[in-house]
C-alpha cells in the first residue's frame, strides 16, 4: 500500500473518484501508514492488517457510505492473517478477499480449506453479494508470468485452474 502511494498509484485511483474501492495485499500496519493514506476526504476507511505475519496479506476497503456493519475475518483459523472484510450496506453485502496462495503442498491444501470456509461464509446471506479481491489463481497462461516457475510452485496446476469457474 505505501509502495503504491509513494509511486503516486493509488492517488491515480482516487482520481477516477470511485464509490467504493477494496484493496488487497496492503502488507501493512496501521502504525505504518501515514495520514494521507489513511484518511481520504469523502471517505471512510476499514483496513484488516494481518496480525499473525507483519508486512504480510492484509486488506482494506475506502468507501463514500456508511456500511450497516462490518465484519473483520470469517470465524476461522485465518482470522489472524488479515484475508478478508465483509461490509454490509441496505441492499448488498460486499467482500474483499485476499485468498492464500498455496504454493506448496501444504499450503494448497490450506487454500483449498479457505475457499471451501469461504463459499459456506457467503452462502449464508440472501442479500446479493459482490466478491472482489486477489484470488490467487490462474485460468490459463495468459493470466500469469514466469509461467515455468508458477507451474514448478504448483501454481497452473489443473485443480487450482477449476477453482471458481
Amino acid at each position: 500500500m505505501k509502495s503504491a502511494y509513494d509511486k503516486k498509484e493509488l492517488q491515480k485511483v482516487f482520481n477516477e473518484n470511485p464509490d467504493i474501492l477494496p484493496l488487497q495485499e496492503v502488507k501493512s500496519s496501521l502504525q505504518n501508514l501515514d495520514a494521507q493514506i489513511l484518511y481520504k476526504k469523502r471517505y471512510n476507511n476499514f483496513f484488516y492488517p494481518s496480525s499473525k505475519q507483519k508486512g504480510q496479506s492484509g486488506v482494506a476497503i475506502y468507501t463514500k457510505y456508511n456500511p450497516t456493519s462490518l465484519i473483520h475475518g470469517f470465524n476461522s483459523s485465518f482470522d489472524n492473517e488479515g484475508r478478508i472484510q465483509k461490509i454490509e450496506f441496505d441492499k448488498f453485502n460486499l467482500y474483499n478477499v485476499y485468498f492464500p496462495l498455496g504454493a506448496t503442498k501444504e499450503s494448497l491444501k490450506s487454500k483449498f480449506e479457505f475457499y471451501d470456509l469461504f463459499m459456506c461464509y457467503v452462502n449464508k446471506s440472501n442479500k446479493p453479494q459482490i466478491i472482489c479481491g486477489d484470488f490467487n489463481r490462474i485460468v490459463s497462461e495468459i493470466d500469469g508470468y514466469n509461467l515455468d516457475l508458477l507451474k514448478k510452485n504448483n501454481e497452473f496446476s489443473s485443480r487450482k485452474r477449476k477453482m471458481g469457474q
